[in-house]
């Protein structure tokens, strides 16, 4: 390399920052590592989804509508979709793929089963929390003796309509009493449609299973020409089936004046589980079970208050999230803060965290890399000084270098913390000087 190609390069070229030659590549290096760490971050939740619910007239879709407008108030809109019942909403729960299919949520029976057989999605449908309990009834005409459910293979029985949750539950009553469940049409009837028939004698009896305040329950409770079976080996089904709760209702419970029922009455009762898919957004789980919560924690005639929602008699695989959620509650944020915006910063948070971690390091790396830098830039000249020095053969050459040095010295900025730094290089630059001219006399 000449000489002065030797000097020019060892000089930083002027109006080159170094602060900016220094936080750049760092700068880059965080870029990346915010770039890895929202790879980890799930998209903003939804804000449409849609609620699989019953029939109208049944407690699934009221509540249904009741989660609508908690939902509504958060900023999600929600779709009630009338369905036939829990199977019915299990089968489209399991059967639904695209967006839809994490932004789906259902009611659903406890101990019910698809009978949609997918292998693909098996095990898919994951339960979020359990709400409230639905009783068993079973009411039976007044002039009609019933000791026992093994009785019942004698009777017209209305057990519900396909994909109901009570025809689901009739087959399992049926089946563990060694009973083939009715196949005829008036079998295959629920609801309204089964009160009627009761009333007006087409059938004998009706197995519901729902909530006591839904409507049909309440107009067969009512009807004097009817009366509730007391399952009377209610702890036998609780101990084989562990979706099944023993309940008691006593004497007088439902209406004092009326004296209804008019004994202590042992039923049986399963839960109503609020379900999704298992890819359901996390934030949308919590703000589903802030919202049960709130429509469910005062409790009912048979659930003690803050008993539901809970983790308690579900029978599917029980949602990681809503696990966290039932142990511990909502977070700070969004205890403190709107759904969105208790949404927004818990994905920052996700990101925020690993990029603490990497600038920590780098925030104390930084001062010494900034001030061996600029020692750098002070301390390259000295290599060009050692060689003029060197030149003991033609010292004008050698003074035309130091004047070149000297013009690039006197060009260089460095921040005035190492100004000292500076004034020792120019010194040592005039001492040079002497020597030569010395050297040339």
């Amino acid at each position: 390399m000449k000489p002065k190609a030797f000097i020019r390069a060892s000089l930083v070229p002027a109006g080159v920052s170094e602060a900016l030659k220094i936080t750049l590549p760092m700068l880059l290096l965080v870029v990346g590592a915010f770039y890895i760490a929202f790879q980890f971050v799930k998209p903003a939740p939804p804000d449409h989804i849609r609620i699989l619910a019953g029939s109208e007239d049944g407690i699934y879709y009221r509540t249904a509508l009741r989660y609508q407008e908690a939902l509504k108030e958060n900023g999600i809109m929600a779709e009630v979709v009338e369905t036939s019942g829990s199977v019915d909403n299990l089968n489209r729960l399991q059967a639904v793929d695209g967006d839809d299919a994490s932004s789906t949520i259902a009611f659903v029976q406890a101990g019910v089963t698809p009978t949609l057989q997918e292998a693909s999605k098996a095990g898919q449908i994951e339960a979020l929390a359990s709400l409230y309990y639905e009783p068993v009834w079973l009411f039976v005409r007044k002039d009609i003796h019933l000791p026992d459910l093994r009785d019942l293979s004698a009777l017209r029985v209305a057990v519900g309509s396909d994909g109901s949750g009570s025809r689901a539950m009739a087959e399992t009553l049926y089946a563990l009493n060694g009973l083939q469940v009715p196949q005829t049409p008036e079998s295959r009837i629920g609801g309204v449609d089964a009160v009627a028939a009761l009333i007006l004698g087409q059938v004998d009896a009706a197995l519901l299973v729902g909530g006591v305040e839904t409507q049909v329950i309440n107009d067969l409770l009512a009807d004097p020409g009817l009366s509730l079976h007391s399952f009377h080996r209610a702890k036998a089904y609780a101990r084989i089936l562990p979706y099944i709760e023993e309940l008691n209702l006593p004497e007088g419970t439902l209406d004092l004046a009326a004296n209804m029922p008019p004994a202590d009455t042992s039923l049986i009762a399963t839960t109503a589980m609020l379900v999704a898919r298992e890819d359901l957004h996390p934030a949308l789980v919590d703000l589903l079970l802030m919202a049960a919560t709130d429509i469910h924690a005062d409790g009912g005639l048979f659930e003690p208050e803050e008993a539901f929602p809970s983790a308690y008699k579900i029978s599917l695989p029980h949602n990681e999230n809503a696990r966290r959620f039932l142990r511990r509650g909502p977070s700070f944020l969004q205890r403190v803060l709107p759904f969105w915006a208790a949404t927004l910063l818990d994905r920052w948070l996700v990101m925020l965290l690993p990029l603490l971690t990497l600038l920590l390091p780098l925030a104390r790396l930084l001062p010494p890399l900034y001030s061996w830098r600029i020692r750098a830039r002070i301390a390259r000249p000295y290599k060009a000084l050692r060689h003029i020095e060197a030149m003991t053969a033609r010292e004008s050459e050698a003074l035309e270098k130091l004047a070149e040095v000297e013009k690039d010295v006197n060009e260089l900025s460095v921040p005035p913390t190492y100004a000292d730094k500076l004034y020792d290089l120019k010194f040592h630059i005039r001492q040079i000087r002497k020597r030569l001219e010395r050297r040339g006399l």
